[in-house]
C-alpha cells in the first residue's frame, strides 16, 4: 500500500528517481505544503549531517507559522519576521543582526508574549529505506538524553545548529508552557516498508523511552513518539492535509447559525486570498467541483473575466453572479472571520478561477466587490452528493460528472498513478490536462465505463455510446467499491492499444474495403473477445485481472495471437449479417451474445 502511495507521488510529479532526497520531500509537502513552499524550505528545516544525532529535520510552529531554523552564522532575518511585527523591531535599539547565536535565541525569547503563543515541534527521522533500524532508535535516545535531559550543549558530537536550536527550543517550551495545550512536542520516525518488522516489540519499548526522556527533558507530558509504516503512514500522511483555512466576511453581510451554515457576501481579494496557496491557485479545493476545466476556456469565463477587467458600475458584482458554495466538515466564527475545516468547493469553480486569474494578472479594480457564498457543514456522504447535485444542474451536468464525488473515484485515480510511470485517470475533467500531463496516459470517467463495462459486464453493445439511460443503468455495477481497481487500467489501455494497433496495419483497410466501417467501430467487442479467449471462459470476472494482464495490455502488437484470434471471432459473426448496417450492428444485444457464442465455440475447438 505504501510503496504505490509513494508511487503514485512520485508519478504525478514526474519523478523518476525514488532518492532519499525525493522521499524526504513528499513527506513533507505532504505535511506542511500548505502553509510552506517545501522546494524553497526545506533547507530551513534540515538538520541532516554527520553531526545530526539522528534528527534529519526539525519543524517549528508558532501559532501555525513555520519558522526557520537557527544556523550558526544566521542572522534569521525570516524568523524574526515572523515571530513579531514590524513596529517591536523598529522600537529596538539592537536588532538581531548584532547578536551571536546564543544572544539571538534571548532576544526572540525577550520578544515572545506566552499569553498568546501556540507552538507545536516537530522532529523527524525519515528512512527511504524498507526498515526500521534497531541503532538509529538508539543513537536518538542518546542524543535527547545528551541534549535534552543533560543539556550537554558543549559535545562535540553534534552540530552547532542542531545544539542551538535545541537550546532554543527547550527555551522555548519553558517560556510558553503555560498550560498542556499551549505546547505539543512530536517525534516521527517514518520508514518506507509496508509490512511489520519482526523486531517492532523492541522497537516499540526504544520509543516509549525515548518518549519518557522528552517528558523528562522538556519537563512538559504533551510528548508522542511515533514509528509509521505502511498504511498507518498513508493515513497519516492524507490526514495532513486536513486543515481550517479562513475567510473573511463581515457580519453585516452575514447570515450564520450555530456552526451549521453561513450565507454572506465575501470581497474579492478575500476569496482570492481563501483560494491561493503558496501563491498558485490551491486546486484540491475543487476535488469535490464536476464541472469541466478550471482554466479559462469557456464562455462564462470569459464573459465573468470582461466583466472584471472594468470597473463595475452596477450595486456589486453579486449581482451579476450565482456564488459559491463550499461544503466543509466544521467551522467555527472568531470576530468577522470563519474557519473552516476541509472546505470543498462544489459549485462556483469558473467563478473563482476567472477571479483568481484576474487579480493575478494584476487587473484589482473590484478588489472590494463582493460575491456571494454559501458554506455547509456536512458529513454524510448521501447528502454531499445530493447537494453537489443539485448545486450543479442550473447548468447542465452529465451524469458520468456528477458520479465523480464517490470514493472510488479516488482509488481509481491512486492506482493509475501509481502503475508503471504513471497513468491518469481524470475524474475532474480535464485536470492534467490542465497540468500538462501526457494526453495518450489520460483517461476519463465515460471511457472507463464502456472499457470495463464491455470487458467485465460483457455488455460492449450496449455501454458503446455511454447513454445517460445506459449510464445510470450500469454505473453503479462499473464503479464498485469491491471491484480490482487494476481491471479499470487494463480495460483502458486494452481499448486503446487495441485502437492503435489496428490503425497502424493493413487490418484497418481491409476492415473498411469488405464492412464500410473501421474496424475501431468493434474496438470494444475486440477487447471483451480478447479477454475472453485469454481468460479461456466468458465467465472471467475483474478479480482474474492481475498487474502481468496490465504490462501485457501495455505492450500489446499486432503480431499477437490472441489479438489475431479475437480478429477472427470478430469477422466470423459479423459475416451472419451480410446485409446489415455494421455501425447498427455493433449496438445490437443479439450480436453481443452470437459473439459470446463464437467465443465459447473457439475455446471449445481448442
Amino acid at each position: 500500500m505504501l510503496k504505490d502511495y509513494l508511487k503514485s507521488e512520485y508519478n504525478l510529479r514526474g519523478i523518476k528517481d525514488a532518492s532519499s532526497s525525493n522521499y524526504d520531500s513528499i513527506i513533507l509537502e505532504k505535511k506542511y505544503g500548505r502553509i510552506i513552499n517545501i522546494c524553497e524550505w526545506i533547507d530551513n528545516l534540515c538538520i541532516d549531517c554527520d553531526l545530526d544525532g539522528g534528527i534529519d529535520y526539525i519543524v517549528i510552529d508558532i501559532n501555525g507559522e513555520i519558522i526557520p531554523l537557527i544556523e550558526e552564522n544566521d542572522l534569521f532575518d525570516k524568523m524574526e519576521e515572523l515571530i513579531f511585527d514590524e513596529h517591536d523591531c523598529k522600537d529596538d535599539n539592537k536588532t538581531s543582526c548584532d547578536l551571536t547565536p546564543d544572544s539571538q535565541i534571548k532576544y526572540i525569547l525577550e520578544k515572545i508574549d506566552r499569553r498568546k503563543q501556540k507552538i507545536k515541534i516537530d522532529f523527524y527521522q525519515l528512512k527511504s529505506g524498507n526498515s526500521f533500524q534497531e541503532r538509529v532508535l538508539e543513537k536518538i535516545k542518546t542524543t535527547i538524553t545528551d541534549l535534552i535531559v543533560n543539556e550537554r550543549y558543549d559535545s562535540v558530537r553534534y552540530s552547532k545548529k542542531l545544539i542551538y536550536n535545541i537550546k532554543f527550543i527547550k527555551e522555548l517550551v519553558k517560556k510558553v508552557s503555560v498550560n498542556d495545550g499551549a505546547v505539543e512536542i512530536n517525534f516521527f520516525y517514518l520508514a518506507n516498508c509496508d509490512n511489520k518488522p519482526k523486531s517492532m516489540e523492541s522497537h516499540d519499548e526504544l520509543a516509549n523511552d525515548i518518549k519518557n526522556d522528552m517528558i523528562k527533558g522538556f519537563k512538559h507530558n504533551h510528548v508522542t513518539v511515533q514509528l509509521l509504516y505502511g498504511k498507518n503512514l498513508v493515513k497519516f500522511l492524507e490526514e495532513s492535509k486536513k486543515t481550517d483555512l479562513k475567510i473573511k466576511i463581515s457580519n453585516s453581510d452575514m447570515l450564520y447559525k450555530n456552526n451549521l451554515f453561513c450565507i454572506g457576501l465575501v470581497r474579492l481579494k478575500d476569496l482570492v486570498s481563501f483560494v491561493t496557496l503558496n501563491d498558485e491557485i490551491n486546486l484540491s479545493l475543487f476535488d469535490g467541483n464536476v464541472r469541466d476545466s478550471y482554466k479559462n476556456s469557456s464562455s462564462i469565463n470569459k464573459e465573468i473575466i470582461d466583466t472584471l477587467e472594468k470597473k463595475i458600475e452596477i450595486n456589486d458584482f453579486w449581482w451579476l453572479n450565482n456564488g459559491i458554495t463550499i461544503i466543509c466538515k466544521n467551522m467555527y466564527k472568531k470576530m468577522n472571520t470563519l474557519f473552516i475545516n476541509e472546505p470543498q468547493i462544489v459549485n462556483g469553480l469558473q467563478s473563482v478561477v476567472a477571479i483568481y486569474d484576474t487579480f493575478k494578472n494584476g487587473n484589482k479594480l473590484n478588489a472590494n466587490k463582493k460575491i456571494m457564498v454559501k458554506i455547509l457543514v456536512e458529513n454524510d456522504i448521501n447528502n454531499i452528493d445530493t447537494i453537489i447535485k443539485t448545486t450543479n444542474t442550473q447548468n447542465p451536468v452529465d451524469d458520468y460528472l456528477l458520479s465523480s464525488t464517490k470514493p472510488i473515484h479516488r482509488e481509481i485515480e491512486k492506482s493509475f498513478l501509481s502503475f508503471g510511470d504513471g497513468y491518469y485517470y481524470d475524474r475532474r475533467k480535464n485536470y492534467y490536462k490542465n497540468l500538462k500531463k501526457d494526453k495518450n496516459k489520460i483517461f476519463d470517467i465515460k471511457y472507463t465505463f464502456k472499457t470495463y463495462g464491455s470487458i467485465f459486464l460483457g455488455i460492449p453493445s450496449q455501454v458503446r455510446t455511454a447513454t445517460k439511460k445506459n449510464f445510470k443503468l450500469y454505473c453503479d455495477q462499473v464503479f464498485d467499491s469491491n471491484v480490482n481497481v487494476l481491471s479499470y487500467l487494463y480495460s483502458n489501455l486494452l481499448d486503446r492499444k487495441i485502437q492503435k494497433t489496428l490503425k497502424k496495419t493493413k487490418v484497418d483497410d481491409e476492415f473498411k474495403n469488405n464492412y464500410g466501417v473501421s474496424i475501431v467501430t468493434y474496438s470494444l467487442h475486440l477487447s471483451y473477445i480478447y479477454t475472453s479467449l485469454m481468460k479461456g471462459s466468458i465467465d472471467f470476472t475483474d478479480k482474474y485481472i492481475n498487474r502481468n494482464d496490465v504490462v501485457n495490455a501495455e505492450n500489446l502488437k499486432y503480431e499477437d495471437e490472441i489479438l489475431i484470434n479475437s480478429i477472427n471471432v470478430l469477422e466470423s459473426v459479423i459475416k451472419k449479417h451480410p446485409t446489415e448496417n455494421k455501425v447498427y450492428l455493433a449496438r445490437s444485444t443479439k450480436f453481443e451474445e452470437e459473439i459470446k457464442e463464437m467465443i465459447e465455440e473457439k475455446i471449445k475447438g481448442n
